[in-house]
This record gives structure tokens, C-alpha cells and sequence, in this order.
């Protein structure tokens, strides 16, 4: 009894041990996935402008930004509720730390750097869409079109806050890093860690909210445009019919 039981014990660790490495692993990969989007979005942008501004808006530049954000959802999230917690009577970082210590750090390390450039990228997004020609044009809407923009935007934060605000408290608030915080005695560095990691998940929802509102501005400023040259040219039309009406002399 007391073997099966010390290898049911065993093979939960063993159980444990692969859900943590897995979910290092997701993370990694999410934060890859996510630089080298941006990474192509920058590409674009940078080798012709004007065809980048022009076709911003089809599906596929707007799939290399939508991609990260989904993949976080699907994969992070859950690994997050189950398998840390899944079938465990202990709790899931004394898992953690049977592995490699140096093995460990060096994860903890390539997220801290990956996070770093993907929060650098994102802000650099962000800045190329706040001067974009969609936003700085936001003044020519119409009130009805800016109503519709504005609660699009609001909706959006909302869904990011709610999205960011989860993350937050999994990875901030855990006994993992409370717990590791304590016994390598370095606070700051782990903190940091943290920190840059939650705004690299968390920019993950942000960057689709600039993007699909400077993507309705767009639309809507080009929809008044067209409107407008169609005016034009119907007045030009009918000025031109009455220029080249003939006259009747005619009595009547």
C-alpha cells in the first residue's frame, strides 16, 4: 500500500513537473508568436508605406495582430486554471521547484528578455497608429460616427481590462512567486519579471483595440470622402447637361 502510494505520489510530480515545463514553454512561444507579427506589421510598413496604408485593413495584416491575442486566450488561460491545479494535493510549486534550478532561471531570464522586446515592439505600434492618417483624422467625423468609435473603443478596453486584470492577479499573486521571491531573496528581480511578462500578455489585447479603431476611423473618413466626390461629380454632371442643352427658339 505504501509502495503504490509512493508511486501514485511519484507520478503526480512527474505529472506536475511536465505541466509546468509545458506551460513555460506556451509562454515562450506565445511571446515569440507575438514579436514576430509585429515584427512583420513593422516590415510592411517600413518597405512602402503608402501600399501599407492602403491596404491596412484586410484580413490578413489584421490576423498577424488578432493571432497572439487568441493563442493567449486558448492555450495560456487554461494551463493556467488546470494544470497548475489539476489533481494536486500539494500545492504546484514545490513542482516547480524540483527542476533544474539554472534550468529554471534561464526560462524565467528568456521571458524577462522576450517580454522586454515585445513590450518595446507594442510600444512602438502603438505610437505608429496614433500617427497614422485613420486617427489624425478622427476631427473630420461625423458626431454619429464618432458615438460608434467611441463606444467600439470603450468595449474593447473593457474586454482588455477584464482579460489583463485576470492575468494580473494569476501572475502576480500566486504562491509561486511569493514563495520564490522569499528563498532566493531577490524581490526586485522576480518582480520585474512579472511585471513585463503581464504587459506582454496584456498588450497581446490592447494592440487589436488601436488597430480595429484607427480601421473604423479609416472607413468612416473614406466613406465621406466618397460621399463627397459623388456630390462633385453629380454637380459637375448636371451643370455639364445644362451647359449642353440646346436652346428652343421656338414659339409656342
Amino acid at each position: 500500500m505504501k509502495a503504490k502510494s509512493l508511486y501514485e505520489e511519484e507520478f503526480l510530480l512527474n505529472n506536475r513537473k511536465q505541466s509546468i515545463t509545458t506551460t513555460k514553454v506556451v509562454r515562450t512561444s506565445e511571446v515569440l508568436l507575438h514579436m514576430f507579427a509585429i515584427s512583420i506589421d513593422r516590415v510592411l510598413q517600413a518597405t512602402n508605406p503608402y501600399r501599407y496604408l492602403q491596404r491596412v485593413n484586410n484580413f490578413g495584416s489584421s490576423l498577424l495582430l488578432y493571432i497572439p491575442w487568441l493563442g493567449t486566450v486558448i492555450t495560456v488561460m487554461p494551463i493556467y486554471f488546470l494544470g497548475f491545479y489539476n489533481n494536486s494535493n500539494q500545492i504546484y510549486y514545490e513542482c516547480d521547484f524540483t527542476l533544474n534550478q539554472e534550468t529554471n532561471l534561464g526560462f524565467q531570464w528568456l521571458t524577462f528578455v522576450l517580454s522586454l522586446m515585445t513590450t518595446t515592439s507594442t510600444t512602438i505600434v502603438i505610437v505608429c497608429l496614433l500617427q497614422s492618417r485613420g486617427l489624425m483624422s478622427y476631427r473630420l467625423l461625423t458626431n454619429a460616427d464618432r458615438q460608434l468609435i467611441r463606444s467600439s473603443l470603450i468595449a474593447g478596453i473593457i474586454a482588455n481590462c477584464i482579460f489583463a486584470s485576470t492575468v494580473f492577479i494569476l501572475k502576480c499573486f500566486h504562491l509561486h512567486l511569493m514563495r520564490t521571491s522569499v528563498e532566493n531573496k531577490s524581490n526586485i528581480l522576480w518582480a520585474i519579471i512579472e511585471i513585463f511578462s503581464y504587459l506582454s500578455l496584456c498588450s497581446a489585447g490592447i494592440i487589436p483595440t488601436f488597430w480595429f479603431i484607427d480601421r473604423d476611423i479609416r472607413n468612416a473618413v473614406t466613406k465621406q470622402i466618397n460621399e463627397m466626390v459623388l456630390k462633385i461629380t453629380r454637380s459637375s454632371e448636371k451643370s455639364e447637361t445644362q451647359k449642353t442643352m440646346p436652346i428652343d427658339f421656338s414659339d409656342n
